[in-house]
């Protein structure tokens, strides 16, 4: 494990405009499947346990619109990560089917839900794997990825998220040698949302209108933008082109902060960059976005122990800040409206254990239930608070 100092560029511009946005055509999860017999036979078996998740009905007020869950922690790895991961890998291998396996190496970088689900992927194909991350990682995280044979290397965590970015940008610039897996920027972590998550909710969405449900709403944390705009794009391509699409992000650090990076602790791996930068997936979309919840980290952690209590299911923090931003939504909606939100993954023992902490401590301030979002800003307020910079 390497620890590093890196000091961030005030702005960094990204390679990538509204026109080249459009679908990868020769990415297609299934056909890259089915028309690459000599892909990996793990990977292929791999392939089968992830995606398929089913939506289960979350716990909301009486009254109100009924919420749904898309349970992404029945993935492979036990998060949504484990689709880009694997759309990533298996883009390489679909881009050279030459080079062994055991010859590859990769580099990559991410948090820990992500970092888990790629090394388990590079590893069943005998490959590889360097990992850009932050100090933010356990020490049991630690020692789970560098058992599975992860090179780490960790960046100072109170400079933010994006430093990681840059130091694997830069790593792979000087390393060549290395297969750079960029999931902000490479499509398949945009291409196998719409190709699989948003495809498989179009058809559960359709099922819910065939009980009588209108379905109002979707919400899903920043994250890369991934998720987000993948499951956004083929609804509003599909069956439900008037759906209210809604982000959530930290309070600690929202998407296009104005502010400089910081360390704070957020819920889990949705993280604005400072400096108003933007994740390049959500800033040429934001068009589909009505709007975005902000979460703080101690309010998500207390609705993950409040969700564990009316359910027994301890949701990871970015499940806990989806849910919170859906029950607010829900509050405002009619009995027979929907509302669906992402459950990226459960949460780590110790976390669930913070959580029930903070969950009393919260009941004891404020004598009531707690799952109520900080702010709520419309993407028209996003676009004008850069204006006013």
């Amino acid at each position: 494990m390497t620890e590093l100092s890196w000091t961030p560029r005030p702005i960094i511009d990204h390679p990538i405009c509204g026109e080249n946005l459009a679908l990868d055509p020769n990415f297609v999860f299934a056909a890259v499947l089915r028309d690459n017999p000599a892909l990996h036979p793990r990977l292929r078996k791999l392939g089968a346990a992830i995606g398929g998740t089913p939506i289960i009905q979350l716990p909301h007020e009486p009254g109100g619109a009924s919420i749904f869950g898309k349970a992404e922690f029945l993935n492979a790895f036990g998060t949504v990560k484990a689709r880009p991961a694997f759309a990533l890998v298996l883009d390489d291998l679909r881009r050279d089917a030459e080079t062994p396996c055991c010859h590859r190496q990769y580099l990559s970088y991410g948090g820990a839900t992500f970092h888990i689900a790629l090394m388990g992927v590079v590893r069943a194909i005998g490959a590889s794997l360097t990992l850009y991350s932050a100090t933010f990682l356990t020490s049991e995280q630690h020692r789970l990825l560098e058992s599975q044979g992860a090179k780490l290397a960790l960046v100072d965590k109170n400079l933010g998220f994006y430093a990681i970015v840059e130091a694997a940008v830069a790593a792979a610039a000087k390393r060549p040698d290395l297969r750079f897996l960029y999931q902000h920027l490479d499509r398949p972590a945009l291409d196998i949302h719409y190709d699989t998550t948003g495809n498989e909710l179009a058809h559960q969405l359709s099922e819910l209108v065939g009980q009588g449900y209108r379905v109002a709403a979707l919400v899903a944390s920043i994250g890369t933008g991934g998720t987000l705009i993948g499951i956004a794009r083929r609804l509003k391509e599909s069956a439900f082109p008037s759906l209210q699409v809604f982000a959530t992000t930290p309070s600690e650090q929202p998407y296009a902060d104005p502010a400089p990076p910081n360390g704070a602790t957020k819920f889990a791996g949705s993280g604005g960059f400072g400096f108003s930068r933007r994740q390049p997936f959500v800033s040429v979309s934001e068009d589909l976005l009505a709007g975005h919840f902000t979460v703080s980290y101690p309010a998500s952690l207390a609705a993950s122990a409040e969700f564990a209590e009316l359910t027994g299911l301890h949701i990871g923090t970015s499940a806990a800040a989806n849910w919170m931003a859906a029950r607010q939504l829900a509050r405002l909606l009619p009995p027979e409206a929907a509302v669906i939100c992402v459950l990226p993954s459960l949460a780590a023992e110790t976390e669930a254990a913070t959580a029930r902490e903070e969950l009393s401590a919260a009941r004891s301030r404020t004598k009531c239930s707690v799952t109520s979002c900080g702010e709520f800003t419309s993407r028209d307020q996003v676009t004008t608070q850069e204006k006013q910079l």
